[in-house]
C-alpha cells in the first residue's frame, strides 16, 4: 500500500528485486493497460488457476481535472459518477484479473464503485497518470528523431504545417522534373520499332498493350499504399533517417525497412527499374521474419510453456516434486538442505520469469507491432503477374515500367518535353528556396521551445533538491545543401 504520493512527479528507486516494477506495473493497470501472464506470474499448482489480481487507486483531482473527468463520465453515460468527483475530487479505480484455467485473462474494472469497461477506464484514467521507465525514456531521448518530435510538440502548428507544406511542394516539383526528363530518354523497345502508329490497326493494338499496363501501373500504385500502411511501424526505433541504413532489427537481410523504404522510392513512371527487385526483396524479408518471428515464439514457449515437457519452467516443477519427496520427513538430515535447494529454485524460476517477460514484451511485443499482415501467396501471385506482362511485351521484368512509358510516348507522339523541363527545373528552385526558408523558420521556433524547456526543467530540478543544476536544450541547423537540377 503507497499513500500521500504528490500530484506532480513521483520517484521510484530502489535496489534490484525492490518492486520497483511491481509499482508501475500495478499503477498501469489501473490505468486501464493489459495483462499478461507474465504481469500476474503465479507460484499456484500448475492445474490451479491463481488467485484474483486486484488494484485500487484514489486520485484526488484538481480544478481542471475534475471538469475533464466530469465530463468525460458524462460522455461515456456514468453523469452520477461524474458528479461524484465535481463535488468531492475524488476518483477511486478498481480493476480485479481473473486467470482462467485455460490461461486466459479476464478483467472487471469500477470507477467509484460504478462498474465500467476496460476501454472507458482507460479513456479516464490513462490521461491523468504518466508511467515513465527511466532507461527507456534515456533510450528514447537519445534518438534524434524523438528529440525532435518532443519538441515539435511545442512549435506554432502553422508553422510545422508550413513546413510539412512546402517540403511536399518541393517533393512534387523535384519529381515531376525528374519525370519529364526519364519521358525525354524513353523509348519504345526494339521489338516495337516497325509498328507504324499512323497505321489504324497498329495504334489499336498499341492502345490497348497501354491501357493493360496502365491497369497494371494502378495495382502497382495499390501495393505501394497498402505496403506503406502494413510497414509503417517498422524500423520507428531506429536512430536517425539515413537511408543508407534502413535496417530492422529482426529481417536482415533483407531488411522489412529497407524493402518499404525502395517500394515508398520507386515511382513507376520516373524509373526504369528498382520496383521488381523491391517486390522480390519484400517477398524473402517477410518469409525471413516469419522464421524468426516463429523461433521467437518457440524461445518463449521453451521457457515458460507448462504444457511442453522440455521446457525451462517444466523442469523446475519436475525439481520441485524431486525435493517434496526428500523433504517429506522433516526429521531427516537432509531436510534443512532440501528447504534450501527449494529456495535457490524460487530464484531460479524469478530470474526465468524476468527473462520471459523480457522476450514476451520487448522482442516479441516489437515483432508484433512491426508484422506485416501481407501473405508471400499474394506477392508470389502479384510477381507471377509481373513477369507474364514482361514476357508478353519482349522484356525483363525490370524494364516493364520503361516499356509502358515507352509505348505512351509513341503512342501520344512528340512531346513538349524540352520546353516543359527548364520550366520544371525553375519550380523546382523555387520550391526548395520556399522550403529552405520554411525550415529556416521551423529551426527557429523549435530553438524558442527548447529554450522554454530548459527553463521549465531547470526549475524543476531546483524543487528535487538539485541546485544549480542546469538544464539546456541545444538545437543546431544541418549544413545547408545547394540541390542542383539534377537533384
Amino acid at each position: 500500500k503507497i499513500e500521500d504520493l504528490s500530484n506532480r512527479l513521483n520517484v521510484v528507486t530502489g535496489e534490484t528485486g525492490a518492486g520497483k516494477s511491481l509499482v508501475t506495473s500495478a499503477i498501469s493497470l489501473a490505468c486501464g493497460d493489459a495483462a499478461t501472464l507474465t504481469t500476474l506470474s503465479s507460484t499456484s499448482p500448475p492445474t490451479t488457476p491463481p488467485p484474483p489480481t486486484s488494484v485500487e487507486m484514489s486520485l484526488t483531482l484538481n480544478g481542471d481535472d475534475r471538469d475533464l473527468v466530469e465530463w468525460k463520465l458524462k460522455k461515456i453515460g456514468m453523469g452520477e459518477v461524474g458528479k461524484q468527483v465535481k463535488e468531492n475530487g475524488i476518483l477511486t479505480v478498481n480493476r480485479i484479473i481473473r486467470t482462467t484455467s485455460s490461461s486466459k485473462i479476464r478483467s472487471s474494472a469500477c470507477l467509484n464503485s460504478t462498474p465500467c469497461t476496460l476501454k472507458n477506464l482507460k479513456y479516464i484514467v490513462s490521461p491523468l497518470i504518466a508511467v515513465v521507465d527511466a532507461n527507456a525514456a534515456a533510450t528514447a531521448l537519445s534518438m534524434m528523431s524523438r528529440r525532435i518530435k518532443a519538441l515539435d510538440r511545442g512549435v506554432d502548428k502553422h508553422v510545422l504545417v508550413e513546413a510539412s507544406g512546402s517540403c511536399r511542394k518541393y517533393r512534387e516539383m523535384r519529381n515531376e522534373r525528374m519525370k519529364i526528363s526519364r519521358d525525354m530518354k524513353a523509348r519504345v523497345p526494339p521489338s516495337f520499332s516497325g509498328m507504324n502508329v499512323e497505321n489504324e490497326g497498329d495504334e489499336g493494338i498499341l492502345r490497348h498493350w497501354v491501357e493493360e499496363l496502365d491497369d497494371f501501373e494502378e495495382k502497382w500504385k495499390g501495393w505501394r499504399v497498402r505496403i506503406g500502411e502494413e510497414l509503417m511501424d517498422v524500423g520507428v526505433d531506429k536512430k536517425g533517417d539515413d537511408d543508407n541504413d534502413p535496417q530492422s532489427s529482426f529481417s536482415s537481410p533483407p531488411s522489412l525497412y529497407s524493402c518499404r523504404r525502395m517500394i515508398e522510392d520507386v515511382e513507376w513512371d520516373t524509373t526504369t527499374d528498382g520496383g521488381f527487385d523491391a517486390i522480390i526483396s519484400l517477398k524473402d524479408a517477410i518469409k525471413k521474419f516469419e522464421s524468426t518471428y516463429e523461433s521467437a515464439e518457440e524461445a518463449l514457449s521453451s521457457l515458460t510453456s507448462k504444457s511442453t515437457y522440455e521446457s525451462a519452467i517444466s523442469s523446475i516443477e519436475k525439481a520441485r516434486d524431486y525435493l517434496y519427496d526428500v523433504t517429506a520427513d522433516p526429521n531427516s538430515p537432509l531436510y534443512s538442505d532440501a528447504e534450501k535447494s527449494h529456495d535457490m529454485l524460487n530464484e531460479v524460476e524469478e530470474s526465468l520469469m524476468k527473462v520471459a517477460g523480457f522476450v514476451e514484451g520487448k522482442i516479441i511485443g516489437r515483432m508484433e507491432r512491426e508484422r506485416p499482415y501481407i501473405g508471400v501467396e499474394e506477392l508470389e501471385d502479384f510477381v507471377l503477374e509481373w513477369k507474364t506482362l514482361a514476357r508478353k511485351h519482349q522484356v525483363q521484368p525490370e524494364q516493364l515500367s520503361s516499356s509502358h512509358i515507352g509505348l505512351k510516348s509513341e503512342l501520344e507522339g512528340a512531346t513538349e518535353n524540352k520546353e516543359r523541363l527548364p520550366r520544371a527545373i525553375e519550380e523546382e528552385k523555387r520550391a526548395l528556396y520556399e522550403y529552405q526558408k520554411s525550415c529556416k523558420k521551423l529551426t527557429e521556433e523549435r530553438k524558442r521551445v527548447g529554450k522554454e524547456l530548459g527553463g521549465k526543467v531547470t526549475e524543476r530540478l531546483k524543487e528535487l533538491g538539485m541546485e544549480g543544476a542546469e538544464f539546456n536544450v541545444d538545437v543546431r541547423c544541418k549544413m545547408n545543401v545547394d540541390y542542383g537540377a539534377d537533384g
